[in-house]
């Protein structure tokens, strides 16, 4: 093995290698760049994970306050029902209690009407 043809293997050895370093240099540089790429891409989805972790929690929000109205409704219509029974109860009550002072005025009537005629054959 001469010094030249030692040389000439260093030199392409050498040559090969820097070739090699360039080759991974540039695919370290491309994955880098790719990377860089995922992580902008997942913090645009965080950032739109997070706007509709927002919206779920608005819309979940509404919906409480949509069933704490409802049931404040419902409670309002059985108060509603309640106190319309309780009219209607008390409406039958005093009609009852008209027909009962009807009833009586009629016999008080019909009473003085024979009161009056036998004071008509007295003084007869």
């Amino acid at each position: 093995v001469t010094l030249h043809s030692l040389q000439a293997h260093v030199n392409g050895t050498m040559s090969t290698l820097l070739s090699k370093l360039r080759t991974l240099t540039r695919e370290r540089d491309d994955l880098a760049s790719v990377v860089r790429g995922l992580r902008s891409r997942v913090a645009e989805l965080t950032e739109g994970l997070s706007g509709r972790l927002a919206a779920v929690r608005r819309l979940e929000e509404a919906a409480a306050g949509a069933d704490a109205e409802r049931e404040r409704g419902e409670r309002e219509r059985s108060a509603l029902v309640r106190d319309n029974d309780e009219l209607r109860d008390r409406l039958r009550r005093e009609r009852d209690a008209l027909r009962s002072l009807d009833d009586e005025a009629a016999a008080l009537g019909r009473a003085a009407d024979v009161a009056d005629r036998d004071a008509d054959v007295e003084s007869d």
